[in-house]
């Protein structure tokens, strides 16, 4: 199934959900980084239970530290699994990689198609930095989502 590259809008009303596995790295730091940027309407949840509770990744709280989001200003982002609930609530569920897309679609139908957008503009994956060894790969999906935030929400 292909994803289609499109915006999910900027209206200031529209109420955006970010989405990556496990809500722990990507899709709670754009949902930091929103907040903290002023943007209201906005969540994050994982398409996995495995973290539910969890707070945000150490390593992505010093990266965003490192890129001017000073940690002890953080908010406190616990991971959420994403439920229909959610699903239904928001207007725009923005899947920080294609298997977040498919992983939706296989477990609560179709119908959600029409909310799903790509979080980069060039409709590639924002890599889960959990699975690199190296600091330098929270870093680089911090300067992913600052590049690509304003697409979503209002800046």
């Amino acid at each position: 199934m292909n994803s289609p590259v499109n915006d999910s809008g900027t209206n200031s009303n529209k109420k955006v959900i970010f989405s990556c596995t496990g809500n722990i790295n990507r899709s709670a730091a754009a949902h930091a980084i929103a907040l903290m940027k002023g943007a209201t309407n906005v969540a994050s949840a994982g398409t996995s239970q495995k973290n539910a509770g969890r707070i945000m990744n150490k390593k992505m709280r010093r990266a965003l530290d490192r890129a001017g989001f000073v940690e002890a200003e953080l908010p406190v982002i616990r991971s959420t699994p994403l439920t229909a609930q959610l699903l239904d609530e928001y207007d725009s569920v923005v899947c920080m990689a294609s298997v977040h897309w498919r992983n939706i679609i296989r477990d609560y139908g179709m119908e959600y198609s029409g909310k799903l957008v790509m979080f980069r503009q060039d409709g590639l994956d924002v890599p889960d930095p959990h699975f690199s060894k190296e600091s330098s790969a929270y870093d680089e999906v911090v300067t992913m989502i600052l590049a690509n935030l304003g697409r979503h929400i209002s800046l």
